[in-house]
């Protein structure tokens, strides 16, 4: 089994990622044609210094007004990104199966970052629940998606202490954490990494909820 899982398991999610990420290009350039926008910046009539400025501006305007959102948000993301890749326990598989290798963090920088995962992800489920816009943009898919974030996130930490059973515990990794990177690319966590594609989506998206609070 585990030979499997960290095997055809793990090429299998990694292309089912990629694919999803080639689609969801595809069709947001189709979606940006049918409507019209001729900007530099898909999704936009802006060319890329006016879309960086203004990007600029919100991101300045949204840190004054929820700076420690945008903190933690931050973190999450870099730690979401970032653990993952240079994990060590990650690396020494890659290694051991097809001799590919990478620096890794030390072991006290994968313990934080995949604390703050941890901790930014029972943040984001509470603040679903009590922010009235937020509440409004939450579907019960955006709750399965922070589930199942959590998962490969917790059991890789119990999986290294042996909390529990480890070669059920590192399975479970392995499965979930494959289950996340084939279904991100259909979620909204990927507006971070297709922003110039979804700008005014995400704009129009907060617009209408804040607009329905207020009714």
């Amino acid at each position: 089994m585990y030979e499997f899982s960290s095997g055809p398991l793990t090429w299998a999610a990694f292309a089912v990622f990629f694919a999803g990420i080639v689609f969801r290009i595809i069709r947001a350039v189709r979606e940006n044609k049918k409507e019209g926008f001729a900007g530099i910046i898909p999704g936009t009539r802006m060319s890329l210094p006016e879309f960086l400025k203004n990007f600029a501006t919100l991101s300045i305007k949204n840190l004054k007004r929820h700076p420690f959102f945008t903190l933690y948000s931050i973190l999450f993301y870099i730690g979401l990104i970032l653990t993952p890749i240079f994990a060590y326990g990650h690396i020494a598989v890659w290694d051991e199966a097809h001799s590919i290798h990478w620096w890794s963090f030390p072991d006290y920088i994968t313990k934080i970052c995949t604390f703050l995962v941890l901790i930014t992800l029972i943040i984001f489920a509470l603040q679903r629940i009590a922010d009235q816009v937020l509440r409004r943009l939450t579907f019960w898919s955006d709750y399965t998606l922070l589930f199942l974030t959590f998962i490969p996130f917790i059991t890789g930490p119990l999986a290294f202490y042996h909390v529990f059973d480890y070669h059920i515990t590192i399975i479970v990794h392995i499965w979930s954490g494959a289950l996340w990177l084939m279904v991100l690319p259909l979620t909204r966590v990927m507006h971070v990494f297709f922003l110039p594609f979804s700008w005014k989506y995400l704009r129009g998206d907060v617009r209408y909820a804040e607009e329905t609070v207020h009714e």
